[in-house]
């Protein structure tokens, strides 16, 4: 019963989530998350104030997303790691994307297999090892994926469309100028 009850639900956004968010809390309670470069890090102390001033002009990324690190920084007076947690919100969306789109296109058992494998290796190297081009990455990735899953289809989904955009844009914002390479 258990079988048939996920292989009806595996189809679903929310099981993707789900499905996501256990691999993720099963890395964290073994494994510890850092950045994997000192980059990050910079980054995240240009934008948090500890030089003094909020500065958006962050090194290798877009002066939108500086913007937007910055405004939550000031909201929460740098006392909550803005930096880490958007970016793993953002790889969050990323992985699940790439999960419902394998659970979409794969039968059950080959779809459990693919999104095992993916969750586990790219959310090791995304979330315990973090890395703002990897982050780029797998966001321009997943929203590639999802355009190219909603253009073959006999009938495009434009909520599917726009939130492949959405991610794809947003990916290239982590590292700008080598977007289309990170891709």
């Amino acid at each position: 019963k258990v079988a048939k009850w996920l292989d009806r639900k595996a189809g679903a956004v929310w099981f993707s989530c789900f499905f996501n968010l256990a691999v993720l809390a099963g890395m964290m309670l073994l494994l510890r998350s850092a950045f994997e470069t000192n980059d990050d890090i910079s980054i995240s102390m240009i934008v948090n104030g500890a030089w003094g001033v909020h500065d958006p002009h962050v090194i290798c990324q877009n002066y939108l997303l500086g913007l937007l690190y910055s405004l939550f920084y000031r909201i929460g007076h740098g006392r909550i790691p803005w930096y880490a947690i958007i970016q793993f919100a953002a790889i969050f969306a990323a992985l699940t994307t790439v999960t419902w789109v394998w659970f979409q296109k794969l039968q059950r058992a080959q779809a459990w297999l693919v999104n095992g494998i993916l969750l586990i290796y790219f959310g090791y190297e995304c979330y315990i090892r973090m890395q703002y081009t990897k982050t780029a990455g797998i966001m321009m990735a997943a929203g590639a994926l999802l355009l190219f899953y909603e253009v073959e289809k006999e009938k495009a989904s434009v909520r599917g469309m726009i939130w492949g955009i959405i991610l794809a844009v947003a990916g290239s914002l982590y590292r700008f100028e080598e977007a289309a390479i990170c891709c």
